[in-house]
């Protein structure tokens, strides 16, 4: 090899010294960059599932009440109510129990059971024990406004129930229509 040729490589090492370095540091900070990136979008991820099962526990007590409310509609406008502003036990427990004792429910009036349901999707295993600052409400649209009663047959009831997440007050309101009382017997 001729002088020439060492001195020439030897100038083109000193040029490129750090230059690996440069490279390594770059890649570390374009790795990193793309780890925030990954942690951010995990932790989205984990927020959302956490309030996709708040709404789903929602959407399950909104249909247990309805589905309470179908079976003891000569009633439905016991179910009419605002918020719950406590949550004491009723008076009489009117709980349907598979393999319980039948004369329990049957010593209830519909507006017991009616009163019942309510604290039980409420207060016992329900809104306000489940859900942030959760809270359920059932109304009625009268069908008939003429007559006396307050939840006429085919009238529209809807639950709501509400809570609070971090990112703010988060509901689900589910309406539907029981149809004449006569239909369901």
């Amino acid at each position: 090899m001729s002088i020439v040729n060492k001195k020439l490589n030897g100038n083109i090492r000193s040029k490129n010294k750090g230059d690996s370095l440069l490279e390594v540091l770059v890649s570390v900070v374009i790795i990193s960059v793309a780890l925030l990136g990954i942690a951010k979008l995990q932790a989205t991820s984990l927020q959302n599932d956490s309030q996709a099962g708040l709404r789903l526990s929602a959407t399950d007590l909104a249909a247990s009440l309805a589905a309470r409310m179908r079976a003891n509609v000569s009633s439905d406008n016991d179910y009419v109510s605002a918020i719950a502003g406590n949550c004491d036990i009723p008076a009489q427990i009117c709980a349907m129990i598979p393999d319980g004792d039948p004369d329990i429910v049957d010593n209830c009036s519909a507006a017991q059971v009616a009163t019942f349901d309510l604290w039980e999707t409420r207060c016992s295993s329900g809104v306000k024990t489940i859900l942030p600052e959760g809270t359920m409400t059932v109304t009625c649209t009268d069908a008939d406004l003429v007559d006396a009663d307050a939840c006429s047959d085919n009238s529209e009831f809807s639950i709501a129930v509400n809570w609070v997440t971090p990112q703010g007050p988060e509901n689900v309101v589910m309406s539907f229509n029981l149809g004449s009382a006569s239909s369901w017997i």
